[in-house]
Protein backbone atom coordinates (compact mmCIF):
# COMPACT_ATOMS: atom_id res chain seq x y z
CA UNK A 1 0.00 0.00 0.00
CA UNK A 2 1.62 3.29 -1.06
CA UNK A 3 0.37 6.41 1.13
CA UNK A 4 1.95 10.00 1.30
CA UNK A 5 3.21 12.00 3.46
CA UNK A 6 0.90 14.86 4.74
CA UNK A 7 2.98 17.33 4.45
CA UNK A 8 4.66 19.24 1.38
CA UNK A 9 7.70 20.71 0.98
CA UNK A 10 9.65 21.91 -1.97
CA UNK A 11 11.69 18.91 -2.42
CA UNK A 12 9.26 16.39 -3.08
CA UNK A 13 7.74 15.31 -6.31
CA UNK A 14 4.27 14.23 -5.87
CA UNK A 15 4.03 12.36 -9.11
CA UNK A 16 5.87 9.38 -7.35
CA UNK A 17 5.47 7.54 -4.08
CA UNK A 18 7.78 7.98 -1.27
CA UNK A 19 10.05 5.60 -0.27
CA UNK A 20 8.87 3.32 2.19
CA UNK A 21 10.90 5.14 5.01
CA UNK A 22 8.96 8.19 4.74
CA UNK A 23 5.38 6.36 4.56
CA UNK A 24 3.03 5.71 6.84
CA UNK A 25 1.57 2.23 7.40
CA UNK A 26 -1.85 2.03 8.15
CA UNK A 27 -1.91 -2.05 8.07
CA UNK A 28 0.25 -4.55 8.78
CA UNK A 29 -1.32 -7.60 7.46
CA UNK A 30 -4.43 -5.85 5.92
CA UNK A 31 -4.87 -9.65 4.11
CA UNK A 32 -4.92 -11.16 7.41
CA UNK A 33 -7.65 -8.73 8.97
CA UNK A 34 -9.51 -9.32 5.85
CA UNK A 35 -9.43 -12.90 6.10
CA UNK A 36 -10.38 -13.17 9.80
CA UNK A 37 -13.16 -10.62 9.28
CA UNK A 38 -14.41 -12.88 6.30
CA UNK A 39 -14.22 -16.07 8.71
CA UNK A 40 -16.35 -14.17 11.18
CA UNK A 41 -18.90 -13.04 9.34
CA UNK A 42 -19.15 -16.67 7.76
CA UNK A 43 -19.72 -18.10 11.19
CA UNK A 44 -21.89 -15.89 12.25
CA UNK A 45 -24.36 -15.92 9.01
CA UNK A 46 -24.44 -19.60 9.57
CA UNK A 47 -25.80 -19.16 13.21
CA UNK A 48 -28.33 -17.14 11.87
CA UNK A 49 -29.17 -19.61 9.47
CA UNK A 50 -29.08 -22.15 12.04
CA UNK A 51 -31.13 -20.37 14.85
CA UNK A 52 -34.16 -18.90 11.84
CA UNK A 53 -34.37 -23.00 11.52
CA UNK A 54 -34.57 -23.23 15.24
CA UNK A 55 -37.22 -20.75 15.62
CA UNK A 56 -39.08 -22.37 12.55
CA UNK A 57 -38.61 -26.38 14.58
CA UNK A 58 -40.10 -24.45 18.01
CA UNK A 59 -43.11 -22.71 15.94
CA UNK A 60 -44.21 -25.62 14.44
CA UNK A 61 -44.03 -27.97 17.64
CA UNK A 62 -44.77 -25.17 20.27
CA UNK A 63 -47.68 -22.43 20.84
CA UNK A 64 -45.80 -19.47 22.10
CA UNK A 65 -48.12 -17.78 24.95
CA UNK A 66 -46.06 -14.21 24.09
CA UNK A 67 -44.11 -14.16 21.52
CA UNK A 68 -41.73 -11.34 22.39
CA UNK A 69 -41.20 -12.37 25.40
CA UNK A 70 -40.15 -15.60 24.68
CA UNK A 71 -37.88 -15.19 22.29
CA UNK A 72 -36.40 -12.43 24.36
CA UNK A 73 -35.49 -15.38 26.85
CA UNK A 74 -34.50 -17.93 24.51
CA UNK A 75 -32.13 -15.37 22.67
CA UNK A 76 -30.72 -15.06 26.26
CA UNK A 77 -31.04 -18.23 27.05
CA UNK A 78 -29.87 -20.08 23.75
CA UNK A 79 -28.98 -23.89 25.25
CA UNK A 80 -32.50 -24.22 25.96
CA UNK A 81 -33.41 -24.12 22.30
CA UNK A 82 -32.15 -26.83 21.31
CA UNK A 83 -33.69 -28.75 24.28
CA UNK A 84 -36.79 -27.78 23.55
CA UNK A 85 -36.04 -29.06 20.09
CA UNK A 86 -35.40 -32.27 21.30
CA UNK A 87 -38.03 -32.55 24.12
CA UNK A 88 -40.94 -31.90 21.62
CA UNK A 89 -41.02 -35.75 20.04
CA UNK A 90 -41.13 -36.53 23.88
CA UNK A 91 -43.59 -34.92 25.25
CA UNK A 92 -45.94 -35.89 22.02
CA UNK A 93 -44.91 -39.57 23.10
CA UNK A 94 -46.09 -39.23 26.70
CA UNK A 95 -48.49 -37.16 26.60
CA UNK A 96 -50.15 -37.33 22.82
CA UNK A 97 -49.15 -35.86 19.68
CA UNK A 98 -52.51 -33.63 19.26
CA UNK A 99 -51.71 -32.00 22.75
CA UNK A 100 -50.58 -28.69 22.15
CA UNK A 101 -47.14 -27.50 24.40
CA UNK A 102 -47.63 -23.47 25.43
CA UNK A 103 -44.17 -21.98 25.78
CA UNK A 104 -44.63 -18.76 28.12
CA UNK A 105 -42.21 -16.80 30.80
CA UNK A 106 -42.83 -16.36 33.90
CA UNK A 107 -41.19 -13.29 35.98
CA UNK A 108 -40.16 -14.32 40.01
CA UNK A 109 -39.86 -12.15 42.51
CA UNK A 110 -35.94 -11.29 42.62
CA UNK A 111 -36.53 -10.60 38.81
CA UNK A 112 -35.16 -13.72 37.38
CA UNK A 113 -37.61 -15.45 34.40
CA UNK A 114 -38.37 -18.88 33.85
CA UNK A 115 -39.64 -20.52 30.81
CA UNK A 116 -42.79 -22.47 31.32
CA UNK A 117 -43.60 -25.51 28.86
CA UNK A 118 -47.23 -26.87 29.48
CA UNK A 119 -48.80 -29.58 27.99
CA UNK A 120 -52.72 -28.45 27.93
CA UNK A 121 -54.37 -31.82 29.44
CA UNK A 122 -57.81 -32.22 28.65
CA UNK A 123 -58.30 -35.33 29.68
CA UNK A 124 -58.61 -36.45 33.71
CA UNK A 125 -56.05 -35.28 36.12
CA UNK A 126 -54.87 -39.13 37.03
CA UNK A 127 -53.97 -39.71 33.51
CA UNK A 128 -51.89 -35.83 33.25
CA UNK A 129 -49.77 -36.80 36.12
CA UNK A 130 -49.11 -40.55 34.91
CA UNK A 131 -47.68 -38.98 31.96
CA UNK A 132 -46.06 -36.45 33.64
CA UNK A 133 -44.48 -38.70 35.55
CA UNK A 134 -43.45 -41.21 32.59
CA UNK A 135 -42.00 -38.46 30.64
CA UNK A 136 -39.78 -37.18 33.90
CA UNK A 137 -39.07 -40.92 34.51
CA UNK A 138 -37.77 -41.72 30.74
CA UNK A 139 -36.49 -38.44 29.06
CA UNK A 140 -36.68 -35.32 31.71
CA UNK A 141 -34.71 -36.13 34.54
CA UNK A 142 -31.55 -37.11 32.69
CA UNK A 143 -31.64 -34.33 30.53
CA UNK A 144 -33.41 -30.90 32.24
CA UNK A 145 -30.06 -30.14 34.46
CA UNK A 146 -29.01 -28.42 30.37
CA UNK A 147 -32.07 -25.68 30.92
CA UNK A 148 -29.66 -24.89 34.17
CA UNK A 149 -33.04 -24.61 36.01
CA UNK A 150 -34.30 -21.90 33.58
CA UNK A 151 -37.08 -24.40 32.46
CA UNK A 152 -40.47 -25.98 33.68
CA UNK A 153 -42.27 -28.69 31.73
CA UNK A 154 -45.70 -29.18 33.19
CA UNK A 155 -49.64 -29.60 32.26
CA UNK A 156 -51.93 -27.60 32.74
CA UNK A 157 -55.80 -28.73 32.93
CA UNK A 158 -57.91 -27.23 30.50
Amino acid sequence: MNTYYMEQSPNIKWEKPLQRDYCYVAQEHPSEVVLASRKMLHEYRQAEEAGEQDRKTLWENYVFEDRIQVESFLRDHRAIVGLLIEAAPQVKRYFGADIPVRLGVSFEEDGSRTLQALAVWKGAIKDAKAALEAFDMAWWLQNSRRGSGDIVLDYELA
